[in-house]
């Protein structure tokens, strides 16, 4: 889903593995590992998706680059 936001640009996620995809503004795109459903909903609903990110994503979970 696209979001408004000055670094991400795109947050999607996969129910069946458990994988979200964050891509930023500079089509780097990195893939978290192990992310529960509702905190993916909690992150689009979020007043400021990039404090969100840095409080309750990164660095709490397992991720590598993506394609």
């Amino acid at each position: 889903m696209k979001v408004e936001s000055a670094v991400i640009n795109v947050i999607m996620y996969d129910e069946e593995t458990k994988e979200m995809t964050i891509e930023f503004w500079n089509k780097i795109a990195f893939i978290y590992e192990g992310v529960p459903k509702k905190l993916y909903d909690e992150f689009l609903e979020a007043s400021s998706i990039g404090q969100f990110f840095h409080r309750k994503v990164k660095d709490k979970f397992t991720f590598r680059k993506g394609e």
